[in-house]
């Protein structure tokens, strides 16, 4: 590594040289000038040399990708039956050992790789017994639906084993609809007003359909512009359907008169 005083000696010395301080008398002695007719020509400068283009810059459409980049993710893509069956197995092993969290994160899996209606029913009878009868209905309704025959042909050749887990599903979702309260809600007009139940916005109207709570208090509110907002407090029992219509009434115009003011700055 080269002393960090080496550029300053150097420096140094090239002061000194320029100054002729430290030449030999004989250099340092005045040159005689020639005559005037022997004076040379003054050297040609020669021509500066042509500088070269710069460089152009990559337009940003042009520049190359970082290879740092993460790689972009593709979606997983549903695997079918064979996929599916050994989650759900797992899903049955935790639905046993009391997991029933975990059986339903592998009910839920199975059902992305292989939508069978039947999985229903086991993610259904696991949120059962963690007491959650709302999400318990939902999917054994859910369940019911999809294997609903939709002609009197299909009715006829529903398997046997299909035909008694509907029934016995019928029969778990009467019993769970008594532990729970259901709201039937209607809201006629104005059209585009909005429903917010227990501060929660849940559909606008016009609207016609049916909620279902656990028991308790629940507050509804209807509101839409220029016009009167609705506010109800409602006390669900168990095993109890109510029924509520809502019709929005418009506010009068308010009156500006009765003052006095310019029209003009």
């Amino acid at each position: 590594m080269r002393s960090p005083c080496s550029g300053l000696a150097l420096l140094g010395a090239a002061i000194l040289l320029g100054s002729g301080a430290w030449l030999s008398p004989a250099l340092a002695a005045p040159v005689k000038e020639p005559p005037p007719a022997e004076r040379p020509a003054p050297a040609e400068r020669p021509a500066p040399a042509e500088r070269s283009a710069p460089a152009e810059r990559l337009a940003p459409a042009e520049r190359p990708a970082s290879d740092s980049r993460p790689a972009a993710t593709e979606p997983e893509k549903p695997g079918g039956k064979a996929v599916a069956l050994p989650l759900f197995k797992e899903g049955i092993a935790l639905f046993d050992s009391g997991d029933y969290f975990g059986a339903i994160g592998k009910f839920s899996k199975a059902h992305f790789h292989f939508p069978s209606p039947n999985i229903h029913t086991r993610i259904a009878l696991s949120y059962k017994w963690l007491r959650n009868h709302l999400k318990a209905v939902e999917h054994y309704e859910i369940y019911l639906a999809e294997t609903r025959p939709k002609t009197e042909a299909a009715a006829a050749q529903m398997p046997q084993e299909t035909r008694k887990l509907r029934e016995e599903v019928q029969k778990t979702l009467e019993e769970l609809l008594k532990s729970i309260s259901q709201l039937k809600l209607t809201i006629s007009k104005p059209p585009g007003a909005e429903l917010r139940i227990n501060g929660r916005t849940e559909a606008k109207g016009p609207m016609e359909r049916v909620f279902r709570f656990n028991p308790g208090l629940v507050v509804v509110e209807v509101t839409a512009k220029d016009h009167a907002t609705f506010r109800q407090e409602l006390k669900l029992v168990a095993g109890q359907t109510l029924s509520l219509q809502v019709a929005l009434d418009r506010l009068a115009p308010v009156n500006r008169g009765g003052g006095v003011a310019a029209d003009s700055l």
